[in-house]
């Protein structure tokens, strides 16, 4: 996620040493800093215990023409975060949606979108520099930060909107955003 020791630490309400023992194999999380960690992370349990893998078909299930579209990290449906661009396993989408362009996936995270898209669903993503108004897309912010949010463009200003009312808009400069590609289709995991 781009975050530091010390930022994780916060977050799950650890010390900082705590955490740097735990990247460093001297010491193992309890169960509920599992959960708290799964949660944060939007994987599941098994995942980080080593039991499960991220990738939802094995390839012995996919048709000869299904297409393999790598899911590169994750981004927030809430406040921005540093942009990760790792593979973290693939989904597979039929030649047809294939043909339509470049695609790439990613994991949501945050509530910002519920309910359109809740955390830890599978966002299949159309690169693309521009959307409609009032379209999904995950958006670049400062070259730096990535979030998915409803677009809406008009005279240097863009809108930056929740689905989730409890979240303000972020009003920024059109020439602030880069808009890597439009949301094109949701996954979620049950």
């Amino acid at each position: 996620m781009g975050i530091s020791q010390r930022e994780l630490a916060k977050l799950i309400q650890l010390s900082p040493s705590t955490v740097a023992m735990y990247e460093l194999g001297q010491r193992s999380p309890d169960k509920d800093t599992v959960v708290k960690l799964a949660d944060l992370f939007s994987c599941t349990t098994d995942y980080l215990l080593g039991r499960d893998t991220p990738t939802l078909l094995p390839e012995s299930f996919t048709l000869e023409e299904d297409i393999p579209v790598p899911i590169l990290g994750s981004a927030p449906c809430g406040p921005s975060s540093t942009v990760i661009q790792e593979i973290l396993g693939y989904i597979y989408i039929d030649k047809q949606t294939a043909e339509q362009g470049e695609h790439f996936a990613l994991y949501a995270k945050g509530d910002s979108m519920e309910p359109t898209i809740t955390p830890g669903d599978i966002v299949l993503i159309r690169k693309q520099p521009a959307v409609d108004n009032g379209q999904v897309a995950v958006v670049l912010l400062d070259k730096e930060e990535a979030c998915i949010k409803r677009v809406f463009c008009n005279e240097g200003n863009c809108v930056l909107q929740s689905d989730n009312q409890k979240y303000q808009p972020k009003i920024v400069k059109q020439e602030e955003v880069l808009i890597l590609g439009r949301v094109m289709e949701v996954r979620k995991r049950i």
